[in-house]
């Protein structure tokens, strides 16, 4: 998904988890009436964000490099 350059957001969980993303970012939080979605902007500290252990979907660290285009 791609909504161009702006800042993001960076959440740290209670149990050291972090999450970044653009304020807009959806993310699944345990409700009262079950399992929702709500946005970055949204969370509070009283939300507790699912977050799915062990599914070794983490890539390896790499340094890349970003350029601006310049239109002429």
């Amino acid at each position: 998904y791609c909504s161009g350059v702006t800042a993001t957001r960076r959440i740290r969980t209670r149990s050291g988890f972090e999450i970044e993303g653009t304020p807009h970012h959806p993310v699944l939080v345990a409700s009262p009436d079950g399992p929702r979605w709500k946005t970055l902007s949204e969370l509070s500290s009283d939300d507790w964000i699912a977050v799915s252990r062990g599914a070794n979907l983490w890539g390896n660290q790499k340094t890349t490099a970003f350029y601006r285009s310049h239109s002429n």
